[in-house]
């Protein structure tokens, strides 16, 4: 009786083991394909840029709109017409 279970043990132990190895190999190929190969640069860093590039065409957007609205109205002293 003893035998038996300590080769269960054995054997459980030895799925646990494969299936901490399949977990592992998973986990490799999901940052695998997160980096898609390249670990300087993830999908996660061109999505930040891509938000960077977007916040500063609208603050620059913004700076222009208001120069323009200081410049037109204030130096120039043109009326508000809209």
């Amino acid at each position: 009786m003893g035998a038996q279970n300590i080769a269960g043990h054995a054997s459980i132990l030895y799925a646990r083991k494969q299936a901490q190895c399949l977990t592992e190999q998973e986990a490799e190929l999901l940052e695998f394909d997160r980096t898609r190969g390249n670990a300087d640069q993830s999908v996660e860093s061109d999505r930040g840029f891509l938000v960077l590039g977007l916040c500063m065409i609208i603050c620059e957007a913004a700076f222009g709109w208001v120069a323009f609205k200081k410049i037109w109205f204030g130096w120039l002293g043109m009326p508000g017409w809209w």
